[in-house]
Parts: C-alpha cells; structure tokens; sequence
C-alpha cells in the first residue's frame, strides 16, 4: 500500500477523535508523516489555499502540488481509494455517496459533543458550526438507540428465567 503522496490532511486539533483518526492513517501508511497537519498549526501556504470557514467543518485534503482541496466525505474516499482501490465503485454509487456524506455531516457537525476533549473554545480553534439540523438528528438518534436499547433488554428479560 502506497502512501499519498503531496497531500495534507487538515484536522482539529482540539478534537481527540480528529486527531486518533487523522493518526491511524499514518500509522496504516495510508497518509505521509508530514501528510497531516492540525488546523491551528497549519503553515502559511496551506492556509491561504483552504477556505478557513468550511474547512472548519469539513475535513480538508489539500493538494500541494496542484493547490487544490478537497473537503469532507470527498477527501476521506480520495485517501481510502488510494489504498483500496476496488472502494472506486461504491464511492461512485449515489446512495452509498449519499448516506456516506449524511453520516459525516453528523459527526462533522457533532464532534465536539461525542468527543469534547480538553479544550472547549478558544480563538483560532477549528471549533464547527452549530447546525440545528445535525445537532437535533443526533440527538434524535441517541434517544432512539436508548429505547431501542431498552426495549431489547426489557424483552430479554421476560425469556430469560432469572434465579431469586
């Protein structure tokens, strides 16, 4: 597996998901070791390439050789079809394209609420947008996950033959 070359990930720094995931791809050679670069430490260069607004929720791929990014689900499939190319296909399929950018936005949106980390605020951080939209979804989702949960256990509970 080749690594990709000429490319830059963007990550929040601030953020201990952003930074395991944008690690593991270095560490599975997916990304050169100075393919990453945490959005606060961004150099001068990849700065005034990226749109700082966007690139704040969506992940940034920054092509230095060319100058070009690519931002959110868009980079993520360009570092996973790298390594695997037989992915090429579902990345191309409208629902699966769709689901896939769906899921992100969600976490994109809700990272700092799944995984707040240390540092809450401050300026200059890669900190997302509030979005009423994927904010409610998620929460939508956790407390469905608990009555599903809930029922589950509940069903369970009548099948199984406890001991007193």
């Amino acid at each position: 597996m080749k690594p990709l070359e000429n490319y830059v990930l963007l990550y929040d720094g601030d953020c201990p998901m952003c930074r395991v995931y944008s690690h593991a791809f270095v560490k599975a050679k997916m990304l050169e070791k100075k393919g990453i670069m945490s959005y606060d430490h961004a150099s001068g260069e990849v700065r005034s390439t990226i749109d700082t607004d966007r690139a704040r929720n969506e992940i940034a791929l920054v092509n230095v050789k060319e100058q070009k990014v690519i931002y959110g689900v868009d980079s993520w499939f360009t570092i996973f079809t790298n390594s695997f190319p037989f992915l090429r296909p579902a990345e191309k399929f409208p629902p699966f394209y769709w689901f896939m950018k769906g899921l992100y936005f969600l976490i994109s949106y809700n990272r700092r609420v799944i995984a707040p980390g240390k540092v809450l605020h401050r300026d200059g951080s890669c900190d997302p947008d509030y979005n009423i939209t994927w904010r409610w979804i998620y929460i939508q989702l956790l407390l469905s996950s608990w009555a599903w949960f809930s029922i589950f256990i509940s069903t369970a509970l009548i099948f199984i033959e406890v001991p007193i």
